[in-house]
């Protein structure tokens, strides 16, 4: 059996997402926002797919409307790796989270652990 070398724990789970680009003077390109689906998701970062490609390193602001827990929360993450899954239709990336601001990690991290709080958006 192959071993997880990821260090957080990660909740299998579909949560929608959209994903932005973020150009490099730091501003976000609200023309180049990409719907997508997370596979996965820790405190540190997230799977997902989508439909548009981005190079390994770009960054991105994150918005995710977490399932269970129905918050929403968006972070800056940088695209550690990508792969096409179904012929430069989608492709399936990891995203790593860039910025920690405890009040979004807590929230992600209720969210995983399953710790429910009041709604809302972060």
């Amino acid at each position: 059996m192959k071993k997880d070398k990821r260090k957080e724990e990660r909740l299998k789970e579909e949560n929608i997402a959209s994903l932005t680009y973020i150009s490099d003077d730091s501003r976000l390109d609200r023309d180049n926002t990409f719907p997508a689906l997370t596979q996965d998701v820790s405190s540190r970062g997230v799977n997902c797919v989508c439909a548009h490609f981005f190079p390994e390193g770009s960054m991105l602001q994150i918005k995710l409307t977490l399932s269970k827990s129905r918050k929403i929360v968006k972070l800056k993450g940088q695209v550690r790796w990508i792969r096409d899954v179904q012929d430069g239709e989608v492709f399936e990336m990891g995203i790593e989270f860039v910025e920690t601001i405890p009040q979004k990690t807590l929230v992600l991290m209720e969210h995983i652990f399953g710790k429910e709080k009041p709604k809302g958006k972060v």
